[in-house]
């Protein structure tokens, strides 16, 4: 798969997270759309007007929408499904990230952008369509609570950066990295794993908590 390719999985998959997010919420239809379309489309969105790529990757290339569209055909109809999957919500967020910071990466790699830039846009595209989607949705961002979703994104594209150009690690150079970010994220969400927390005693009280649910 090309970074393309791997780019329109990543969207049907966030695409996946945002309509059962707007599902939840009980909006119209309307509302699942739009709400499916900022969470799938905007980090991707604000990537390319951050690196001048024009026209938007989305724009240029119509399989975007087609895969946001199936996605939210394939989670309204399988809702019901999905909903006795416990974390079902966390675990396709979780995967969908993966591959969008990876691809993300490339992404900006191929356009030349410079490594550490590209791992930041890449952690930047994943999370700006999420916190979009829970703002338009009422919710917390997840971003600003207890997770670790953007250290994740940035842990597993520094590991991209560094095994990516060997040659014998194949489609691993791929896989890895996105098993490195589902598993942080897993660890964090299991053994409540945080980076410090600001208080007004930060030296004495911030710390990272270890404590196992």
């Amino acid at each position: 798969m090309d970074t393309t390719e791997v780019l329109l999985l990543g969207t049907f998959v966030l695409a996946l997270g945002g309509t059962l997010v707007a599902a939840q919420k009980r909006l119209d239809l309307y509302g699942v759309i739009f709400v499916t379309c900022i969470s799938a489309l905007g980090g991707g969105t604000a990537r390319d007007i951050l690196i001048g790529h024009y026209p938007l990757s989305w724009v240029q290339d119509i399989r975007y929408v087609i895969a946001v569209i199936t996605a939210i055909f394939f989670a309204l109809a399988f809702r019901r499904f999905l909903k006795r999957i416990s974390n079902a919500l966390f675990i396709v967020d979780s995967i969908g990230s993966a591959i969008f910071t990876i691809s993300s990466v490339q992404h900006c790699l191929d356009l030349e952008v410079h490594p550490a830039i590209a791992v930041v846009l890449g952690m930047f595209s994943v999370t700006i369509g999420s916190v979009l989607r829970d703002v338009l949705c009422n919710d917390v961002p997840g971003i600003l609570r207890r997770e670790l979703n953007a250290s994740a994104a940035i842990v597993g594209g520094v590991a991209y950066l560094g095994i990516h150009q060997v040659p014998w690690f194949g489609a691993m150079q791929v896989i890895l990295p996105m098993i490195l970010i589902v598993g942080l994220r897993i660890a964090a969400r299991k053994y409540r794993l945080s980076l410090p927390i600001i208080t007004e005693k930060p030296f004495k009280k911030a710390r990272i908590s270890f404590k196992k649910s």
